[in-house]
């Protein structure tokens, strides 16, 4: 069940939510949402995104507050901002929390921010990533100057995105050459090992044949001893 409405205003018409889930852990609302404590909480939200430079911060314990300090106005640098808000998003998001993205009147700026944090971590384009918020927060309009912004962020990520493919191609490449030339020194070292066996076998035959036609020698037979020389020792020299 997602969060609770805001309690109707005295006109007949019903005011927009506080704040609303626009995707798994990702919220967007007004700057009241920052004093919903209790709404806080029950969703589970462990950072608010203040895309604002006068709106107060979230008032609930244990929630984190990043400000992102600009104003609504189409020539604020919201691009220089977005890479580190995202990030810092993401990172909440991967330790079990959740975000709350608001803005004065979440239309304008807090939308902005949710829609490059859809492009950068969930990858959809900038087309699919703001029907997607829109669809949460009808009210949800980014300014003609952060518009024009999310498109250079969505050409910057397409681009990082080019640049870390062909990085990924390039690494496969030299793994695979590394790879093949690794095989071709196997292959040549089996083929040296036959080889030099081959070699062996060829010189220890040779040696055999050479042994097997080598005339053999005839035994010399022995001059019997002399039985008296045996007995009486040697003899003496003749003066």
């Amino acid at each position: 069940m997602g969060p609770e409405r805001a309690a109707q205003s005295r006109s007949p018409e019903v005011a927009p939510p506080t704040f609303t889930l626009v995707a798994p852990a990702l919220f967007l609302g007004n700057a009241r949402a920052a004093g919903a404590t209790e709404l806080l909480q029950r969703s589970g939200i462990t950072l608010c995104v203040n895309v604002s430079r006068l709106q107060p911060g979230p008032s609930a314990p244990g929630v984190a507050e990043l400000r992102v300090p600009v104003f609504d106005d189409p020539h604020e640098d919201l691009l220089v901002h977005l890479e580190p808000t995202c990030a810092a998003m993401e990172a909440a998001v991967r330790a079990g929390g959740a975000c709350l993205v608001y803005c004065k009147n979440g239309r304008s700026r807090s939308a902005a921010v949710c829609t490059a944090y859809l492009m950068r971590y969930r990858g959809l384009s900038l087309e699919r990533a703001f029907q997607t918020v829109k669809i949460a927060r009808p009210v949800a309009e980014p300014n003609p100057g952060f518009w024009c912004q999310l498109e250079k962020y969505e050409q910057i990520i397409q681009a990082q995105a080019r640049q870390a493919h062909e990085a990924h191609q390039a690494r496969e490449a030299h793994q695979a050459h590394q790879a093949h030339e690794a095989h071709q020194a196997r292959e040549a070292h089996q083929a040296r090992e036959v080889h030099q066996a081959h070699q062996a076998r060829e010189a220890h035959q040779a040696r055999e044949v050479h042994q097997a036609h080598q005339p053999r020698q005839p035994r010399q037979a022995r001059e019997p001893a002399d039985p008296g020389s045996a007995r009486h020792g040697p003899q003496p020299a003749a003066r």
